[in-house]
């Protein structure tokens, strides 16, 4: 198995090899790799769910010069399943135009891949600290050095990181210097109750009913919902994003869309920001009103009201 700083060099140099499998459970750092594949090639990428789909296609004798490109195969199973000495010779052979990247993610799969295709593997695991505040930094550069330690203090991986700070860039100046490691807890739901399981469930089934039982229930800080809401918001946008997905879970995430996603997290922000500016908010209310959204198709875009 090939080491991920030796693969990263390559890849953040702009000096690619052909063919790479990406194990492991950080898929932050793998779609950080996949968009500087994608730079590389000038935007050229294919994605296909059959790895040996396209290396056959490179067997095949084209009129046209093929360009060289980035080829994104996501989990196959069939593949590793009927990955043997014969195959992964063929792969070794094969002339590739561009870069296929492999990407799996279960440990089995992984380890079959490597004692067939070592050259080619690596894995993709949780990168040292002092690398994802180097990549975050280069990512989201209007963000404080502070708001991105305590983003990493809170969230497992560099994944979760990039989803927060996404988040968090969407804020004015203003806004983001006052945080604190524990408002950015409270922002993105770091502490979770099975009550709060349940309504990031809710949320991504889009289940009213469960929604209003558990808000009708809960016996915390009831505000805190509003915190809880956004986490589900950026836990579906991290899903859509790919990964390894249970069938259930994939069956619900088909049913949103990025507009929907990006429409519910600014209309549950400016609650959270209305609820604060005012005593007299009927938090309750509010929340009720914010599941009541997602029974809309799109959700409805929040507008800024004009004095």
């Amino acid at each position: 198995m090939r080491s991920i700083q030796e693969v990263g060099l390559e890849i953040l140099s702009g000096t690619p090899k052909p063919f790479y499998v990406f194990g492991g459970s950080e898929y932050g750092v793998k779609a950080k790799y996949l968009e500087k594949l994608k730079d590389h090639y000038q935007g050229k990428v294919q994605e296909n769910p059959r790895l040996l789909d396209v290396t056959r296609s490179f067997k095949k004798k084209s009129l046209f010069v093929r360009d060289p490109q980035l080829y994104v195969v996501r989990y196959d199973e069939e593949f590793v399943a009927s990955l043997n000495e014969v195959t992964a010779s063929s792969i070794s052979d094969c002339k590739i135009v561009g870069t296929i990247v492999l990407l799996l993610e279960d440990e089995k799969m992984v380890a079959k891949v490597n004692k067939y295709l070592p050259e080619y593997t690596v894995s993709v695991d949780k990168v040292d600290d002092q690398f994802i505040f180097k990549y975050l930094k280069s990512d989201f550069p209007e963000l404080p050095d502070s708001c991105i330690q305590y983003v990493m203090k809170s969230h497992k991986n560099y994944g979760d990181c990039i989803n927060a700070c996404r988040s968090l860039s969407l804020l004015s100046k203003e806004d983001l210097f006052p945080l604190t490691y524990q408002s950015v807890c409270d922002l993105f739901g770091r502490y979770e109750s099975s009550s709060d399981a349940n309504i990031k469930k809710g949320v991504l089934t889009k289940n009213v009913n469960l929604l209003l039982k558990e808000i009708d229930s809960y016996e915390g800080e009831i505000s805190s919902l509003f915190y809880t809401l956004l986490s589900s918001t950026l836990d579906i946008d991290k899903y859509m994003s790919g990964g390894y997905l249970d069938a259930d879970t994939r069956k619900f995430v088909k049913s949103w869309k990025k507009q929907d996603v990006y429409n519910f997290f600014n209309q549950v922000y400016s609650e959270l920001k209305r609820s604060r500016s005012s005593n007299s908010v009927d938090v309750r209310n509010r929340l009720e009103y914010l599941v009541f959204l997602l029974q809309f198709d799109p959700v409805p875009v929040f507008h800024v009201k004009e004095v």
